[in-house]
């Protein structure tokens, strides 16, 4: 995961990752996930905490999918997406806390 809760630098983390090719070797792998709790995560850390806690989410969602190879439509590895990233404990990570209520 990403420096725990804090931002990191975006920007240079993602050029790294593009310069190695992660995500044409993660769609190598084959690895295909339903993003919709992911961006509901990042939606809920944008209203909890603005855009610092929203990339700190982003980037450790970014990590685990293009790194790690994580399946990041798994609410068990969102809940410790959302916990490294100090927006809620593993135990408040449910589908139902995970919508929409109006935007």
């Amino acid at each position: 995961m990403v420096s725990k809760c804090k931002p990191a630098n975006h920007i240079q983390w993602i050029r790294s990752v593009l310069t190695r090719r992660s995500l044409i070797r993660s769609g190598e792998e084959g690895i295909l996930v339903n993003t919709d709790r992911a961006h509901r995560l990042a939606y809920r850390a944008w209203k909890k905490g603005g855009q610092s806690l929203q990339q700190t989410v982003i980037s450790n969602l970014f990590k685990a999918l293009t790194i790690d190879h994580r399946d990041i439509s798994n609410i068990g590895i969102l809940s410790e997406i959302a916990e490294a990233s100090c927006l809620m404990s593993k135990d408040e990570v449910r589908p139902a806390n995970l919508r929409f209520k109006g935007a």
